[in-house]
């Protein structure tokens, strides 16, 4: 293995959301494609370290706090002297840059954003802002690489933050796999799926505010009371009692189903009748990408950033303001009558193949693949 196709991803934990699936599916096709990969990670590895190549290597450094973090980052520098370390956040990558300075690392430092870091910012006290700001003029620039995950969020990287445009780049996120196309496969033990009476609309996300699920429940409830359907909503968070509540209340139970984080969600994506995203924002969307990959109809809000680049301005599915729950409603009900056809999704989605995502992220650090 050539020493100098050497690339560690320093990240928090492997996550569940999407940023865990993405740095699952970055780190399995370099290392297919013969790149040493290690995984640098502050706290345990979570259940999608199960779908990791035993190929890439998993190195435990207990916390990514700079005061704890710094020395354990500078040691495996020291060891293993990757040539590229990427991180996938921006605290992340201030103590990478310390790191690599610390140790007179050689190694290209790389930072994907994968949302828009200026509503990050917006949401922390103005003190706290200014302070990060100077951090960012003073950091960033030290930077190899900067990537964000769609157009959307690389613009806000360079007009907003001031990030430097001939660093910048946009490589979507990796999200078609051979390994998730098998997966899609797989049977759903459920018998709303075995027997198929009613139409099955699906979403998918951490409950939190920016999924925005109590106004997809809202939308729900008005299709459901013209036409009858079920609605399957898959992942945890710490919302997710209020909306357990809120479909109660509603008298819904019976329609909606809530089975928590799930390994596989693309077994229910292939079987769904419309996959549905309701989100406030988003960094790219991983999901909707995902669902036209296995042919299943969309519909999304049009919220910053993703979605309408995703679905190409409405072509692929219609957006609908943020928010809006009769829209929603109806946009629903239109492709529940009309679905495009499923192979008109899947070329959609061929942007979004692992190969071209890595084939890109590769050519922003001088390497070609084979």
């Amino acid at each position: 293995m050539n020493p100098k196709r050497h690339i560690a991803f320093l990240t928090d934990k492997l996550s569940i959301g999407g940023v865990g699936r993405v740095l699952v599916n970055f780190a399995n096709e370099l290392s297919f494609r013969g790149f040493r990969v290690d995984l640098v990670v502050g706290k345990g590895t979570g259940p999608y370290s199960e779908l990791l190549s035993t190929q890439v290597k998993i190195f435990e450094i207990g916390t990514t706090n700079r005061l704890g973090a710094l020395p354990k980052l500078a040691a495996y520098l020291l060891l293993n002297r990757p040539a590229v370390l990427a991180t996938d956040r921006l605290r992340l990558n201030f103590l990478a840059l310390d790191a690599t300075r610390l140790t007179m690392s050689k190694a290209k430092v790389v930072m994907t954003a994968h949302v828009p870091l200026s509503m990050r910012l917006a949401r922390i006290s103005p003190s706290k802002r200014k302070k990060m700001a100077k951090r960012i003029k003073a950091y960033i620039p030290r930077n190899h690489s900067l990537i964000g995950v769609s157009k959307g969020v690389a613009r806000d990287m360079v007009n907003s933050l001031g990030f430097p445009p001939e660093k910048t780049h946009v490589i979507y996120n990796p999200i078609i796999t051979p390994k998730m196309l098998q997966m899609a496969g797989d049977p759903v033990d459920h018998p709303w799926f075995k027997e198929k009476t009613l139409p099955i609309l699906l979403s998918a996300g951490r409950f939190y505010d920016q999924k925005d699920f109590p106004m997809l429940i809202n939308a729900f409830e008005k299709v459901w009371k013209r036409q009858k359907c079920r609605l399957v909503i898959l992942g945890e968070g710490k919302e997710k009692e209020n909306i357990v509540k809120l479909v109660r209340q509603k008298g819904l139970s019976q329609f909606v189903f809530m089975p928590g984080f799930v390994i596989n969600p693309y077994k229910f994506m292939a079987k769904a009748n419309i996959f549905v995203l309701s989100s406030k924002w988003e960094g790219f969307g991983n999901v909707l990408a995902e669902a036209m990959a296995l042919g299943t109809p969309v519909v999304s809000t049009d919220c910053q950033y993703g979605p309408n680049e995703i679905l190409e301005n409405g072509k692929y599915g219609p957006l609908v303001p943020v928010g809006d729950t009769e829209a929603m409603a109806k946009a629903i009900e239109e492709v529940l009558s009309a679905p495009l056809p499923k192979q008109l999704l899947r070329k959609g989605a061929d942007r979004f193949g692992v190969e071209q995502s890595v084939r890109k992220f590769t050519k922003v650090l001088g390497w070609e693949l084979d």
